[in-house]
């Protein structure tokens, strides 16, 4: 028949001075304000706004449930939008931690209202990038200027920006030739990264093709000199690798340094019609 809300109380009750042991019928809001099956948070605040009511009735598997429009807002700061500051603005590695705990409640509120989706994977991989691009912003800064012009790289999935909320990490680093020597400090920058990423919840690759393995933190030369045996040389092994990083991108770094890559390994394939037989 109604609700009594905190503000009910406040206003009509303690604000008043009423006797306590009137019925609660006497202070309760009504008539009720039910959303309409299926409303989505944005609907839901429109129509409290239009009726003046900050409780909403929904009614869920034959049973009805209480929404306030408090719960609604709290819920309203995990809006891409909102996660977009947070993680540019994030500090520490704890702090992309708790972005992504956000991430991952928007999108399973935006899985369970029915949104479509290839709109889901979208906003997730998207918000995914910018994680990986903070945290990467925050090992580069603790290391110092990089010794030459590099691009970490993301694989996989996650280069094709088709990562799930199951995916592992998939990455490397690719250097300019000039800095073979320094190969220190990008395996640094990939330990960080990778531990990074795995404390904040993304797991480990099993086959190891991460950013902290050596073998896949290479000069442009060295990716050459790879892709060149991988193509040429197809076995089992080096076929399952080089799909992993056949949909190489630059999460970081130097686009172009990648695009040089990629345009490398696109004339390979030209030049060795026979590859595609093996994959």
């Amino acid at each position: 028949l109604g609700v009594l809300t905190d503000r009910d109380l406040r206003e009509r009750v303690l604000g008043a001075q009423a006797d306590p042991g009137r019925p609660v019928r006497e202070f309760m809001s009504s008539p009720l304000v039910w959303a309409p099956d299926g409303a989505l948070v944005y609907e839901a605040l429109l129509l409290m706004r239009e009726r003046g009511v900050s409780h909403l009735l929904v009614r869920e598997a034959g049973e009805s449930r209480v929404v306030a429009a408090l719960d609604l807002l709290q819920l309203q700061r995990h809006s891409p939008a909102v996660l977009v500051r947070e993680i540019a603005a994030a500090g520490t590695v704890e702090q992309v931690a708790d972005c992504r705990a956000g991430v991952l409640e928007l999108v399973r509120g935006l899985s369970g209202s029915g949104a479509g989706h290839r709109g889901v994977i979208r906003i997730f991989n998207t918000l995914a990038d910018r994680m990986l691009e903070r945290l990467i912003a925050l090992a580069a800064a603790e290391l110092g200027p990089p010794p030459a012009p590099f691009a970490f790289l993301a694989l996989g999935s996650e280069g094709r920006q088709e990562r799930t909320l199951g995916s592992d990490q998939d990455s490397a680093i690719l250097f300019d030739a000039a800095a073979a020597g320094q190969r220190g400090w990008f395996l640094q920058l990939g330990a960080r990264v990778c531990a990074a990423l795995e404390s904040i919840g993304v797991p480990r690759c099993a086959g190891g093709a991460m950013a902290d393995n050596p073998s896949w933190c290479l000069s442009f030369g060295e990716w050459q000199e790879r892709f060149v045996r991988w193509i040429r040389e197809p076995e089992p092994r080096e076929l399952l690798d080089f799909n992993i990083v056949f949909d190489l991108r630059a999460a970081a770094g130097e686009e172009p340094l990648a695009a040089r890559l990629r345009a490398e390994v696109a004339a390979l394939l030209e030049g060795n019609p026979p590859f595609f037989l093996h994959h």
